[in-house]
This record gives structure tokens, C-alpha cells and sequence, in this order.
């Protein structure tokens, strides 16, 4: 059972009021991340609040950071929805693969995802929190126009929603 605390549900609901403030006055933001090669297996990235994570030659590859990004950043849209909608969720899952050309110019053609989505909730709101937290992921935001995105939602393991 994924369980949101009322702290969390509180900062969510605040959060979503100053998004909602930004679509109006079309505000902006950024992110910068700075990455440094320590020697020839490891490399250490440092977000702007100081905090890190490494790869190296033995460990999940660019590509695997760069396809989860997208499970992550829909987790967090998940999330401050359903805690801000009072939705219970069981259990939430996001599968992605990437297809890429090997070839010159190197990138991915295609990105589909997976979402499982268990709850004892509504159906129709939790078809509405899947397609809210689609469209308000930055990231598969991004992706879409750069190769094709192709995303789909199974809830109870019965119904299949195509985003």
C-alpha cells in the first residue's frame, strides 16, 4: 500500500496551487546539474541542492538514468494527485523501454511505457489521475518532441487506458 501522509497531502495541495498560478502567468524555472569524471569507471552528478549520484562502467548506463527519468517524474505527478485527490493507491508501477538507433545520429526513436496502477478506487478517477499525471510530466512532455511516446495505463489488472 503506498501511503501519503497529511504533511505530504498538504504540500501537495500547495504545491499544486503554484502551478496553477505558473500556467496563468506562464512562469519558468530551471534545473542544473553539473557532472564531473572522477576516473575512468565513475562519474559523480550533483543536483543544485547539493545532492549526488554516481555511474559507473559496472552500473545502470546514461540510457537506463535517462528512460527512468520519465517513470520518476510521472511517480512524483502520481503522487500529488492522488495524495491532493484523496485517491488510495495499492500499489503503482511504471515499466519503460527505450528503442534506439545504433547508428549515426544516435537517439531514440521510440519510448512506451507501462503504468499498473492498483487501487480500490473509482475507475474514471483513476483513468483521470493517469492521464493528469501524464500531462503534467516534464519530462514526457520533453520527449514527445523529440521521438515517438506511446504510454499505457493497466488499472486492477483488467482495464487498459492508451495515453
Amino acid at each position: 500500500m503506498v501511503v501519503f501522509t497529511e504533511d505530504f497531502r498538504i504540500r501537495m495541495l500547495k504545491k499544486l496551487a503554484l502551478l496553477e498560478e505558473a500556467d496563468r502567468r506562464k512562469g519558468k524555472s530551471s534545473v542544473k546539474v553539473t557532472v564531473v569524471k572522477h576516473d575512468n569507471q565513475l562519474s559523480e552528478a550533483v543536483s543544485r541542492n547539493g545532492l549526488k549520484w554516481t555511474a559507473d562502467e559496472g552500473g545502470p548506463s546514461p540510457l537506463d538514468y535517462f528512460v527512468s527519468s520519465l517513470a520518476m517524474c510521472q511517480m512524483v505527478h502520481y503522487s500529488e494527485h492522488a495524495a491532493s485527490d484523496g485517491i488510495d493507491i495499492k500499489s503503482l508501477k511504471i515499466e519503460v523501454t527505450g528503442t534506439f538507433s545504433l547508428a549515426h545520429p544516435r537517439s531514440f526513436e521510440e519510448i512506451g511505457y507501462v503504468v499498473y496502477l492498483e487501487s480500490g478506487g473509482d475507475e474514471q478517477k483513476l483513468a483521470e489521475l493517469a492521464g493528469t499525471a501524464e500531462h503534467d510530466c516534464y519530462v514526457t512532455n520533453t520527449l514527445k518532441k523529440a521521438c515517438r511516446v506511446k504510454g499505457r495505463v493497466i488499472i486492477n489488472g483488467t482495464t487498459e487506458l492508451v495515453l
